[in-house]
């Protein structure tokens, strides 16, 4: 009597392993995967250099709040470095580009263009992207131009994404 009862033993150990295996396969197939969209680029800033010691880097904005730092010359960290953002800070950076309507602006903020009346030579330039709805608009603004209301707003906009993404912690 002692091996049947054995026997059932097993049987009722596999039942139950069955029954656990079965309650998990039905979880995974029935528990929706959040939907991933793949991730994308946003917004980017490109600081280069000028007569003397200025950061020299790259940094793009993902639309998942990823950010990826590329250090170039005359910054604390030089190549890769990662970082992120939150969704709020990411939609008010955005609203940042829309207060200037960064869109309809000029493309180039360069010596030689009616939108850059003035210029001083040696200064950097910032170059910055914003891509909404499919559509990128790139807009390469030189500091060393002087005369526009448009430059100032340029240059505070430029500041606010560095500020967003905190970018002291790589060029200082």
């Amino acid at each position: 009597g002692r091996q049947t009862n054995l026997s059932s033993y097993d049987t009722n150990l596999n039942v139950k392993e069955l029954m656990f295996y079965s309650f998990l396969i039905a979880l995974l197939l029935f528990t929706p995967l959040a939907e991933s969209k793949p991730r994308s680029k946003v917004i980017t800033l490109q600081r280069t250099v000028c007569y003397g010691t200025c950061p020299e880097y790259q940094l793009t904005i993902f639309s998942d709040g990823a950010v990826v730092y590329e250090g170039i010359s005359s910054v604390k960290k030089e190549g890769l470095a990662k970082g992120g953002i939150s969704p709020k800070k990411l939609q008010d950076l955005i609203s940042e580009f829309d207060k200037i309507h960064y869109f309809n602006l000029e493309d180039n903020y360069t010596p030689g263009n009616k939108v850059c009346p003035e210029s001083m030579t040696d200064m950097p330039s910032a170059i910055t992207s914003l891509t909404r709805n499919g559509k990128t608009k790139t807009i390469t603004h030189y500091h060393g131009c002087r005369g526009l209301k448009t430059l100032e707003l340029l240059t505070q906009l430029e500041n606010k994404v560095d500020a967003a993404v905190n970018i002291r912690q790589w060029t200082e």
